[in-house]
């Protein structure tokens, strides 16, 4: 069973290239990746822990500076809180929170 990222079923998002695991200065990031893909393939995309799994993605890609990226995983786990709990929802806050710490640019 593929656990990469790039086409698997967890693929952050429609487009999207993450570098391989070496390419990353943070040791929690294959453990981050692993952990989206399983709940991806068990939960489907749009399901709650898929949200945080890519709250947690995002978190690490700003670490290692790769805004673009956080950004993009913080930009779908938004979507996926909307769509599930609606916009005043504290879930939906902390996403849009993560956007908001964010560099702009």
């Amino acid at each position: 069973m593929k656990r990469r990222p790039e086409g698997g079923a967890g693929a952050v998002a429609p487009g999207a290239r993450l570098p391989a695991p070496n390419d990353r200065n943070c040791p929690e990031y294959d453990g981050i990746v692993l952990c989206l893909d399983i709940k991806t393939e068990r939960f489907g995309r749009k399901h709650p822990t898929v949200g945080q799994a890519l709250i947690n993605l995002g978190a690490a890609l700003q670490a290692t500076g790769d805004q673009a990226e956080a950004r993009r995983c913080y930009q779908e786990s938004l979507d996926i809180r909307l769509a599930l709990y609606g916009k005043d929802h504290p879930e939906v806050a902390a996403s849009r929170e993560a956007l908001a710490q964010l560099p702009r640019g």
